[in-house]
């Protein structure tokens, strides 16, 4: 907070009765390192104090700080002005109003009145000490601080009403402010107004932005065993119309954010990791997608040979990328009327427009009128040109087409699908071409099923002699399948199954379950869909009454 005005002329006036009483030049400084009172009798050189200085030393640790001989302060030494500066000694305390730093006086000392001052230093600071609390009340009276008070309740009220854990610091990491959230996510009883939160959360980071003052948004993970806090820390600064900053730090785990997540259809990725899809795909497939997942580039093309697939692999790399706690939406280009398709995804409410950050899937591309494909493309070089930009929104194509082909005939926008190949995870391997992936999945889900319906485990595996025929279908289908073999104690022949297909089979299974009212969520996790395809499903059951 900077004084100027009316409240100047008082600080100079106490700059010259400190000065008076040491005989010697007097600076004081408020908590942005602006001079607000000075008197000199020696130098008239102090009138910039910089990040560094020994004023700025003050006001980040908070306590006193004495040096009887410049030579000894490693950054005294660094400075560009070393050499012609005069002063030999310092001597700064900080004025505190309660629990925070707002300001400093500080004796800027020559070298006999240095060694003058130092001989009786502790009555000089006690003096010192005495006339930063005069300085402090003067401030905490004015009408500015008065305002900040007042702002201050609103905001602390505002904070204990938050379910999320908040801390809210001074911008040098005095902590101002814990919430009700916070205190009890870390069993807080002692106080903690007044401590650093550099203290609490020891972190590289925490401890720089304070120290070199890069006040910016950050959002970092956090694994504080001390604490017993593994999840997300948000680091957002707080600039208001007086040139006050101060610090919000938001605390929430890993736990929370997922049961959060799994409430809301754009989140439908939250919980899809590259672990779950060691069984679908192989290790080199995974291992390019989380490369691809963790880079910048704001576009990338999945094309392995299932959509399905596809999509689980978008999911992963969402959770595995910096748009991780973002949003995440899924557009099916071929669930589209083409005249709603404009306004859907280029028009002023569609999703380009509203989503800044996070991750847009689009299924099938190669559907998409060409107009549309030219305007994606227009749409996504512009984005490359914000690569550096933090928060934009990544776009992923998937589709399990050969896009080549539809280029030859003139069907796919040229300048699209060259860049989709810049950034294309090859199709490599899944459990539709390696049969040894095949039987470790068909495996893997007999088991989940005998244990779902708590049927005795067998270990076997009815898939391994007829496998070339079940590996061709889709992983919702042959989840259905293996599903049916658990329940049923093995493959029906196709003479029991009749002209049921297993679309058919499906659908039955959503009325059984509608009748005996289970929600959708159920539904899509008892049959492994997704929302989107049950939404399909029922779409067709409207049709078929």
């Amino acid at each position: 907070m900077g004084y100027a005005g009316e409240l100047r002329t008082e600080f100079d006036d106490f700059a010259r009765a400190i000065s008076d009483v040491v005989s010697t030049d007097v600076i004081i400084t408020d908590k942005s390192m602006r001079i607000i009172g000075s008197a000199f009798q020696y130098f008239s050189l102090y009138q910039d104090i910089k990040v560094g200085s020994l004023i700025g030393e003050v006001l980040y640790n908070g306590k006193d700080l004495l040096v009887e001989h410049k030579r000894e302060k490693r950054s005294c030494r660094l400075c560009a002005e070393y050499a012609k500066c005069k002063m030999e000694a310092f001597i700064g305390v900080p004025i505190r109003d309660r629990i925070r730093t707002i300001g400093v006086i500080a004796l800027i000392l020559p070298k006999d009145k240095g060694r003058e001052l130092f001989k009786k230093r502790d009555s000089t600071v006690t003096f010192m000490h005495s006339m930063a609390e005069l300085i402090a009340s003067k401030i905490h009276s004015s009408q500015r601080s008065k305002i900040m008070e007042e702002k201050n309740a609103e905001l602390r009220g505002i904070l204990d009403a938050n379910p999320i854990a908040n801390v809210y610091t001074d911008c040098f990491g005095t902590i101002l402010f814990v919430n009700e959230a916070f205190k009890r996510l870390f069993f807080v009883t002692e106080e903690l107004l007044g401590s650093h939160i550099q203290e609490l959360f020891p972190y590289d980071y925490i401890r720089r932005i304070f120290q070199k003052r890069e006040l910016k948004p950050e959002m970092l993970k956090a694994a504080a065993e001390r604490n017993q806090f593994y999840g997300i820390i948000n680091v957002e600064p707080i600039h208001d119309e007086l040139g006050m900053t101060t610090v919000l730090f938001s605390f929430r785990r890993y736990g929370e954010i997922q049961s959060e997540s799994a409430q809301f259809d754009f989140a439908n990725g939250s919980c899809v990791t590259f672990d779950f899809l060691e069984e679908i795909c192989t290790a080199e497939l995974l291992e390019e997608a989380a490369r691809f997942a963790r880079s910048e580039e704001r576009l990338l093309y999945i094309n392995t040979d299932d959509n399905e697939i596809n999509e689980m692999l978008a999911k992963a790399m969402h959770n595995e990328s910096a748009q991780k706690l973002k949003d995440f939406f899924i557009m099916h280009s071929s669930s589209l009327y083409r005249d709603y398709l404009s306004e859907y995804l280029f028009g002023e409410n569609g999703l380009l427009k509203n989503m800044e950050d996070g991750t847009l899937v689009i299924h099938h591309p190669e559907r998409m009128q060409l107009y549309y494909q030219k305007k994606l493309a227009r749409y996504i070089a512009s984005l490359q040109k914000q690569k550096d930009a933090a928060g934009s929104l990544r776009i992923i194509l998937c589709t399990e087409r050969d896009i080549g082909a539809y280029l030859e005939d003139g069907r796919f926008e040229r300048e699209l699908y060259e860049m989709m190949q810049k950034n294309r995870i090859s199709p490599g391997k899944t459990l539709h071409s390696d049969p040894e992936l095949f039987k470790r999945y068909t495996r893997s889900m007999t088991e989940y099923y005998q244990k779902l319906y708590k049927i005795e485990q067998r270990g076997e595996n009815y898939f391994e002699p007829v496998q070339m025929e079940y590996m061709r279908m889709g992983v919702n289908e042959l989840n259905l399948q293996i599903e049916r073999a658990v329940t049923e104690g093995g493959l029906r022949e196709e003479k029991e199954s009749g002209e049921i297909s297993l679309k058919e089979y499906e659908l039955n299974r959503i009325r059984e379950m509608l009748s005996i009212g289970r929600t959708q969520k159920e539904i899509c996790r008892a049959l492994a869909i997704s929302r989107s395809t049950l939404n399909r499903r029922l779409g067709r059951m409207r049709e078929l009454r």
